[in-house]
């Protein structure tokens, strides 16, 4: 069963919540779990990512 995570109510993330999101996103890789994002990127996960100097936001994937 794929895991979804919706990120659009998030108001706000630091570095290590970022961190942690995206090693889920590998442990479910990994065992063949399937990572679903559903819904926008919130503006607050995009700076913070952009201000530690990710070139883009991890666990982006396609969705709109």
């Amino acid at each position: 069963e794929p895991i979804q995570i919706v990120l659009e109510g998030v108001t706000g993330l630091d570095v290590t919540g970022l961190q942690l999101l995206t090693a889920a996103e590998r442990a479910a890789q990994a065992r063949g779990v399937a990572w679903v994002r559903s819904g926008r990127i919130p503006e607050a996960l995009r700076q913070t990512a952009e201000e530690a100097g990710w070139e883009r936001v991890p666990f982006a994937g396609d969705a709109a």
